[in-house]
Order: structure tokens, then sequence, then C-alpha cells
């Protein structure tokens, strides 16, 4: 009996200590990711409070500008995260007109996104570009 009891101890200390470093890693993974994790909950308050006209407009921009966040270089995210969050803000205190102010804050956050994801891709393709090859395509 005592061994039987030795063994469910055994594996509920395994178990748990599975079950703590699966929680750290999301921990660690989220922290590493802040920046884009703070555009994605802006970019769903944007979407939900957007006139249904345009909804849709807004959500595919917006899956451009988390994209953006999540896979191009070191500042970008954090400032397409101001950017989104200053946006936020400037809709949510706006008395005018916030309609047209979200319609212009979507579109200069898909502006700077496709800049930062062009820059990403364009970079991953002189990553593929053999350097002696290329100076002699431009005369080099």
């Amino acid at each position: 009996m005592n061994e039987f009891i030795q063994i469910v101890q055994q594996t509920l200390k395994t178990v748990g200590l599975y079950e703590i470093n699966g929680i750290l890693v999301i921990v660690y993974v989220m922290w590493e990711q802040i920046a884009a994790l703070v555009v994605a909950g802006a970019a769903v308050e944007l979407v939900r409070k957007a006139p249904e006209s345009q909804r849709m407009w807004v959500l595919v921009v917006l899956c451009f500008v988390i994209l953006g966040a999540f896979l191009a270089p070191a500042p970008v995210p954090i400032l397409l995260a101001g950017m989104t969050v200053a946006g936020l803000i400037a809709v949510s205190i706006d008395r005018f007109n916030p309609d047209m102010l979200r319609w212009r804050a979507v579109g200069a956050l898909g502006i700077y996104s496709l800049a930062a994801l062009a820059y990403l891709f364009y970079g991953r393709y002189l990553e593929s570009v053999d350097a002696t090859a290329w100076a002699e395509a431009i005369g080099g």
C-alpha cells in the first residue's frame, strides 16, 4: 500500500511540474509579445465599436495590423501598440464624428502595418539573394 501511495505522490508531483512549466511558458510568451497583445485587444475594441458599414473593412485592416505586430522587428510592435491605443482613446473621446476618426485611425494603422510587413518580406527576400549576383545585376 505504501508503494502505491508513493507512486501516486510521484505522479502528482510530475503532473504538477508539467502544469507549472506550461503556465510559465504561456507567461513568458505573453511577456515577449505584450505589445502585439495590446494591439490585438485595442483592435478588437475598435472593430466592436465600428458601425456596420465599416466593420468588415476595419476587421480586415486590423488583421494586417495584428499580423504586423506579431511578425515585424522590435520597434514596430511597440509603435503599433501606441498608435492603436491612441486611436482607440481618440475615438472614444471624440464627440463630433467618431466614425470618421475611427476610419482615419484604422487607415493610418493599415498603411503603417503594411509598410512594416513589406519591409519584413523585402528583408527576407534580400537574405535569400546572393550578394555577388545582386552586385552583378545592378552593374557593380
